[in-house]
């Protein structure tokens, strides 16, 4: 089922200098910062989001010419930045990524390397904890996979034709350098990386599909070289179902493509669609930015604004809303507008970041649910988190599918929990989660009709705090006892050893016991391995070096 949409225009008052243009989206809140610098005509780059559990705060991160800013955007209407880092050059270009309460941050120009700014404490403030140099100096973008905790590094001065890869696990704060490889697409100027599978953007050479699962030897899966529409091959975004790639071609006239990935061997582009604000006079617009939440594409554009489309149908996408960020032009000539769009914070609100006006906190104020909801919420209760959530009306409503998440974009179903069909009072549901990861928990409901269409309600979250786990003497020597500092007590526990590549080498279970045990690991030649201790939802992870 296509969502049935009213598109009504909305000229908003002039909360910026020029009034703003919007379609079933709402301006919350804006924050521009006319002191800072401006490079080329461009003050502002890309954005990112931060949730922080501890305190239950929204943060976005926005880069400008010479600093990454991060901002308090919990309440949308009293923007706060709370700390700005300079890495010491200026740069038309910054790319910020998240990895838990870890922020990694590059520029593509000058000899910044990677900022690694701490996160874990914002009562206190972000802390840049370290600045690496010595694998490159600048490059055009990083992309975190999430799943593996790998970062790749694209449009490296070290490495232009292919990607650099580390290891957040054993450290955040000092990656692992697992490989640096050339790649037969040569140069990669973006990339979308889930489970060690790479979708990699290489410009006017198209689009490679890789198979990073030994970094050292990368496979080639797909190549897609020949499309409609084809362009500069920009940047891209998985699907949610993990059927399709959404990506874009930074060229003038070219659409935003779907293609379907099902098939590797069969890759086939279902649509082709753009914005276009000034046409039928002009229609020649650029996409810069795709990102994908459930059946929704947030796009940042070039001079149109940040853009939703809607693609529950991959072969009949279409338009949502829009946000107008930029209205002060004619044609698509040049480069003005948004560049980077962020929809994942668990209120909904929608942050985009406008090279000239800066940051926009937006809203979506439009949607046909078939349910009508009243409330969802996530309570911690122990060890583990009970939701409910209630609704007003259900129109041929089959069941609710409870999923979760750890950093807020990859769900799983973890249950699912049989609607009233059709009701015109209000119903409550519950659903207990007994075994929640460590960190951070999203969970969000996907509600299912009849006939298989689906929606999903708005994302809630629950913060389970890491426990201790400590391991001495390290660095140790092979044959030496460790005393174990575990996080749990008196139940059965296993432990797990993976090498620096994060393959496991070695498991073994353990009966119940007391905290602090002795252990004799196995025999290892000398290195970097990270060792887990894991007693039902519990698990710590602590980096030893055998020498």
């Amino acid at each position: 089922m296509k969502r049935v949409y009213l598109l009504s225009l909305l000229f908003l008052s002039p909360f910026l200098a020029v009034a703003q243009v919007s379609v079933n989206m709402n301006l919350l809140g804006n924050w521009d910062d006319n002191s800072l610098p401006v490079r080329f005509g461009l003050v502002y780059n890309d954005v990112w989001g931060h949730f922080d559990g501890s305190t239950n705060k929204e943060y976005a991160i926005i880069g400008s010419v010479q600093k990454v800013h991060i901002m308090d955007v919990t309440n949308p209407s009293a923007i706060t930045e709370v700390a700005s880092f300079t890495g010491g050059d200026n740069s038309l270009w910054r790319d910020m990524k998240t990895f838990g309460t870890t922020l990694y941050c590059v520029a593509d120009e000058g000899s910044e390397g990677m900022m690694i700014i701490d996160l874990s404490d914002m009562n206190s403030g972000p802390q840049l904890v370290a600045q690496p140099k010595l694998d490159f100096l600048k490059a055009h973008n990083i992309f975190i996979d999430g799943a593996t905790g790998r970062l790749y590094v694209a449009g490296s001065n070290s490495n232009s034709a292919g990607l650099i890869v580390y290891d957040l696990v054993a450290d955040p704060f000092s990656p692992t350098k697992l490989a640096t490889v050339s790649l037969p697409g040569s140069y990669v100027h973006d990339l979308y990386a889930q489970n060690n599978r790479v979708y990699a953007n290489h410009g006017f050479n198209g689009l490679y599909i890789y198979d990073f699962t030994d970094p050292l030897n990368p496979v080639t899966l797909a190549t897609l070289t020949s499309y409609p529409e084809r362009g500069y091959n920009h940047s891209s975004w998985l699907s949610s179902d993990g059927n399709h790639l959404i990506f874009c071609d930074e060229t003038h006239d070219r659409g935003v493509k779907i293609l379907d990935i099902s098939d590797l061997d069969n890759l086939t582009v279902t649509d082709v669609f753009r914005s276009a604000l000034l046409a039928p006079a002009n229609s020649a617009s650029i996409a810069h930015n795709p990102l994908v939440k459930d059946d929704l594409i947030f796009l940042s554009y070039y001079h149109d604004g940040i853009q939703v489309f809607d693609m529950s149908d991959p072969t009949d996408v279409v338009r949502t809303a829009y946000y107008d960020t930029y209205t002060n032009h004619t044609d698509y000539a040049g480069s003005d507008g948004a560049w980077g769009v962020y929809p994942f914070l668990p209120s909904g609100n929608i942050l985009g970041s406008d090279i000239l006006n800066g940051l926009f906190v937006l809203e979506l104020t439009s949607s046909a649910l078939p349910v009508e909801w009243l409330t969802f919420d996530a309570t911690r209760i122990d060890a583990s988190v009970q939701l409910h959530w209630a609704t007003a009306t259900e129109t041929n409503s089959d069941r609710f599918e409870v999923e979760r998440s750890t950093d807020g974009k990859n769900f799983k179903t973890i249950g699912t929990i049989t609607a009233a069909g059709n009701s015109t009072y209000r119903k409550d549901y519950n659903f207990q989660d007994n075994d929640p990861a460590v960190g951070q928990n999203y969970y969000r409901l996907r509600q299912v009709d009849y006939n298989g269409q689906f929606d999903y309600s708005p994302t809630r979250t629950v913060y389970f705090p890491p426990s201790t786990f400590k391991v001495a003497p390290n660095p140790t020597h092979p044959g030496t006892p460790m005393q174990l500092q575990l996080p749990f007590a008196d139940t059965p526990f296993e432990l797990q050893l993976h090498n620096y590549l994060g393959q496991p080498i070695w498991s073994k279970q353990y009966p119940a016991g007391p905290p602090t045990q002795t252990w004799m690991p196995p025999v290892l030649p000398p290195g970097l391995y990270l060792l887990s201790a894991q007693a039902g939802s519990v698990k710590a992870s602590q980096k030893i070096i055998i020498q």
